[in-house]
């Protein structure tokens, strides 16, 4: 019989992510705060608007995300 205490590992050595970092690859090019580049739209009242202008889109108007 011994006598070691054998110790409980902790969550980070459980999770696998020990040697992980915060850094995110290529947070040097994406400039400022914001995620979002170009005119911000939402759908109001069953038509495109532009946000926070509030100017309504026309209905024949293509969109497209770039750079997801």
């Amino acid at each position: 019989m011994t006598n070691a205490v054998a110790k409980k590992p902790s969550a980070q050595q459980l999770d696998g992510f020990t040697a992980y970092t915060d850094e995110v690859q290529g947070a040097d090019d994406r400039g400022g705060g914001s995620l979002i580049r170009g005119q911000r739209v939402k759908f109001k009242d069953a038509k495109w608007i532009t946000h926070p202008e509030g100017v309504v889109l026309p209905p024949d108007l293509e969109l497209a995300v770039y750079d997801l």
